[in-house]
């Protein structure tokens, strides 16, 4: 079998999946106020605040943190823009975008890999998953409690959710699924899957990277540290690109998940 026909057979899955379930939940980590804002522990709300500022979603507090919705015709256009180049203000194909920053001095820029769906480029699946953003409003190391409360209100599953989080194991401004596994010592991933008891849930890790000096207070302080400008420029182009391919975004997730799944039989 080609590497095409196995590619299209995981984006025809995880379609398939998403027209049964319908809703994919996007919930954000990071310690909320003005303090933490562009802090490295906080990559995973700057992830869904651009999802946001980039859908026209609106954010309303809940009781458990704060929930968006991303609109069904801005949802429609993530699955379509991709292949006609009309991006966002800041998306590829409008003035000012720097993708990796590399593309000024004529470099192939990073973008997340394209996998193209069964039909073509102008393929786009008939029913559009409904796409929630979710901040939990409590410190880190405590989100597991808001997650779990979203999760019962919107009666969903894990199977719904995609974590989104920073992780000093992946270098600056990279971006990777992972499925199941360990939480990598990360705290508010650990309470996660405390609360939720399941560990069998997709996470979408942001590269931040390590400090030089690999103690835990050096590790603390460097996590609860800001992004330097240009680590800021990278992770917040990183995301946008990511955001604009949603379709392979999540195909991405559904490839991940069959490859961890296929390990653990």
């Amino acid at each position: 079998m080609s590497a095409f026909a196995v590619f299209g057979g995981i984006v025809l899955w995880s379609l398939s999946v998403l027209r049964s379930s319908n809703v994919v939940l996007l919930v954000g980590l990071g310690n909320p106020g003005v303090a933490y804002c562009c802090t490295r522990h906080n990559a995973g709300a700057i992830f869904v605040d651009l999802c946001a500022e980039h859908t026209g979603a609106k954010w309303t507090p809940q009781k458990f943190g704060m929930l968006a919705e991303v609109p069904e015709d801005a949802a429609r256009r993530l699955f379509a823009e991709k292949e006609s180049g009309q991006g966002g203000p800041s998306g590829p194909g409008k003035k000012g975008w720097s993708g990796s920053g590399n593309e000024s001095s004529g470099q192939k820029k990073s973008e997340p890999s394209v996998v193209e769906p069964e039909g073509g480029a102008d393929a786009t699946p008939d029913v559009v998953p409904r796409v929630l953003l979710f901040k939990p409003q409590i410190p880190m190391n405590g989100s597991g409690s808001p997650v779990l409360e979203c999760v019962r209100s919107l009666k969903l599953t894990s199977s719904n959710v995609i974590i989104v989080h920073d992780d000093m194991n992946t270098p600056v401004g990279k971006l990777r699924f992972k499925f199941g596994g360990s939480a990598g010592g990360h705290k508010g991933v650990l309470d996660i899957h405390a609360k939720l008891k399941n560990k069998d849930m997709t996470r979408l890790l942001i590269g931040v990277g390590r400090p030089a000096l690999d103690d835990q207070e050096h590790v603390r302080a460097y996590v609860l540290e800001k992004f330097p400008p240009r680590e800021l420029d990278i992770i917040m182009n990183a995301c946008v690109a990511y955001i604009r391919s949603f379709p392979d975004m999540l195909a991405q997730q559904m490839a991940t998940c069959l490859k961890s799944q296929k390990k653990k039989r």
